[in-house]
């Protein structure tokens, strides 16, 4: 799918060169021609006529090459970047050596950057990002979006801020923060048709299309599919070359259309969108859409409530995940499915069990994918060790004279004065001494104190979920009003359970000096305004409001973490009950400080854990120190100061 997509801006980056022929043998006649001309403009324009037509070609980094050392001797920085904008395109399409793709995306940035290119810039940066996440490099290809989003942001570039958007809205989904993805896609939607790039277009509304599938939102669906269907006409009137390579796209869209269809309880359309899709698969040529038309038919089927047809229909979308070299994830949808149906025909023991293995497989993913993020790190890590190294040994053995001189002299500096200062430092030490014995104590005694009471919480919701877990697996005699009683509890408790357990891992994190932050710029107030609007879609009936003297205050932060602490004072812990009066968020800004207070905060009840909510005040506290910001716990309040920024 990322090689489909690329071939696909780039086709439309070079069509003007390409439309006239792609013959092989042209190709062929022209490379024998290059080779006899001598070096100058002609040469240039030959070569530069062979790099288009075999750019999408896997030889054609080759001719990029040529093209890149001719533009060098005629010292055209342009035509460099382009050069450079091929080798990059097919680094990422037709080989998996990153770290090359990384060597040539810098160089290539490098040129582009220095003759204001633009355009070729992104489009390196771009490719650059969706190898990172093509390789599950998710916090690569953020960092790398960032940059992007910033520099596109400065020169007032729409097309490198789209392509930026899009990119972090991969990167999120792929570490399943739907909220910033969907951020993230609202800000591209935003751009793109201020962008003439029509394969532009179409890759944000298909990147809309997945994130609202990921998240099941089927219903929400309708305005994207008429954008994207506009989209394509476009796309295939312009360039009717491109109809077979939209052939796999085409079916992704008649699939989403079935899925909307069917949400809205339309089964005619769903029908039509369904013969057209069939039209589609017969020329599929990518392995993950092949489960694709079945998954639709089986949905389609669920919300008819014909439940027979559609455990069918998901056995046989299993077995094609079997059977074909499909992404896993494609399983998990299917897993899920059958779950789905499981329970709407009150097999109830069945669905728990398959939404408990869909549960551990996802966590699977994410282990996977922070296993492979860590240990790059490391690797990147130890080769900057060793470089410091061989470095410090090089200065060590130019210096070593002087050093031996300077070990002499203080060493002896030491023995005269040591004599003189022996009992000052004895006594030093005495209370140095006691004070630090007073603080260990003190530590011991609170360590004992976390430890008895994290155990306490952790155990109290693991022994009622262990309970009533074996009560529903072996007592028959239950009825479904205590079966769903049951299950709600065990619910319930799990996610008290998950949010401690987080909460101490995220705590041991930040007391250890291990957390990592991702440092950028970010405006404070619109934070606090996003943290408000997701807190009225988790409780509609609570009447949250805000009142602010300022319209902006950015500062260097991690947006996350602070996101996190904001949230928290307007929603509180896992376990809080939704507040009965109105939620206020006071914003004040008054001779370089920003303060934040939040009147009738559910932070402050007293009706949840304990533990929960002492964890959510010391994290709250230590994300706030790192940053040399106060946080009140009572009342609940930030003071961030513009000096310390």
């Amino acid at each position: 799918m990322r090689r489909l997509i690329i071939m696909i801006a780039f086709y439309a980056t070079v069509f003007s060169a390409t439309a006239k022929n792609n013959d092989d043998s042209i190709i062929v006649n022209l490379r024998q021609e290059v080779k006899k001309m001598p070096h100058g403009k002609e040469r240039l324009d030959k070569i530069l006529e062979l790099a288009n037509l075999s750019q999408l070609r896997p030889e054609g980094a080759n001719d990029a090459m040529l093209m890149l050392d001719e533009a060098k001797r005629q010292k055209i920085d342009s035509l460099q970047a382009m050069a450079l904008a091929y080798i990059v395109n097919n680094h990422s399409m037709y080989k998996d050596n990153v770290d090359s793709l990384v060597y040539w995306a810098d160089y290539g940035m490098k040129v582009a950057r220095k003759c204001n290119d633009w355009k070729m810039f992104f489009e390196i940066q771009y490719t650059l990002t969706n190898t990172f996440m093509y390789k599950e490099r998710f916090e690569y290809a953020l960092d790398e979006a960032n940059k992007m989003l910033t520099l596109a942001k400065k020169h007032g570039n729409n097309d490198g801020m789209i392509k930026a958007y899009v990119s972090m809205a991969l990167s999120y989904m792929g570490t399943r923060r739907w909220h910033e993805a969907n951020q993230s896609l609202i800000g591209a939607h935003n751009l793109m048709y201020k962008s003439k790039d029509l394969p532009l277009q179409f890759t944000v509304l298909m990147q809309m299309l997945n994130y609202e599938m990921s998240v099941k939102k089927y219903c929400l669906m309708k305005n994207t599919l008429n954008e994207i269907d506009t989209v394509i006409n476009n796309i295939i009137e312009q360039m009717p070359e491109l109809e077979k390579i939209f052939n796999d796209h085409h079916l992704f869209v008649q699939y989403c259309h079935i899925l909307y269809w069917s949400s809205v309880k339309d089964f005619a359309k769903a029908r039509e969108h369904e013969k057209l899709a069939k039209r589609y698969y017969a020329n599929l040529t990518y392995p993950n859409y092949k489960a694709l038309l079945v998954n639709a038919q089986c949905y389609m089927m669920m919300q008819m409530g014909r439940y027979g047809e559609a455990l069918k229909l998901n056995d046989k979308a299993l077995e094609m995940a079997k059977t074909n070299v499909v992404k896993f994830t494609n399983t998990l949808y299917c897993l899920q499915q059958r779950a789905d149906i499981l329970y709407e025909i009150k097999q109830y023991d069945k669905a728990l069990e398959l939404y408990k293995k869909v549960d551990f497989m996802t966590d699977s993913i994410n282990n996977s994918i922070s296993e492979k993020q860590v240990e790059e790190l490391a690797k990147k890590s130890r080769l900057n060790t060793m470089k410091a190294e061989a470095e410090k040994l090089r200065g060590n053995r130019r210096l070593s004279v002087v050093i031996i001189m300077i070990v002499v002299s203080v060493l002896m500096l030491i023995i005269l004065t040591r004599l003189f200062i022996s009992s000052i430092n004895l006594k030093k030490a005495r209370i140095n001494t006691q004070k630090a014995l007073a603080e260990a104590e003190e530590h011991n005694h609170q360590k004992d104190n976390f430890f008895t009471n994290m155990s306490h919480a952790i155990r109290t919701p693991l022994n009622t979920v262990v309970g009533f877990s074996s009560s529903l697996a072996q007592d028959t005699t239950l009825s479904m009003d205590e079966r769903t009683q049951f299950a709600n509890i065990i619910r319930k408790d799990t996610e008290l359970l998950m949010y401690i357990v987080n909460g101490v891992l995220d705590s041991s994190r930040l007391e250890a000096g291990m957390t990592k932050w991702q440092i950028s710029e970010w405006d404070i107030i619109q934070l606090c305004h996003d943290a408000i609007i997701a807190a009225k879609s988790k409780w509609p009936n609570t009447s949250f409001n805000i009142e602010c003297n300022t319209d902006s205050f950015v500062v260097s932060t991690d947006a996350g973490r602070i996101r996190q602490v904001i949230d928290s004072m307007l929603t509180g812990t896992v376990d809080v009950k939704e507040p009965e009066d109105e939620v206020t968020m006071y914003i004040s800004y008054f001779d370089g400080t920003l303060n934040i207070r939040v009147e009738n905060s559910p932070l402050s009840q007293p009706d949840q854990s304990k533990e929960a909510l002492q964890l959510r005040h010391d994290i709250n506290r230590m994300t706030m120190d790192y940053f040399k910001w106060k946080y009140c716990q009572n009342p609940l309040g930030l003071t961030l100061r513009k000096e310390l920024v």
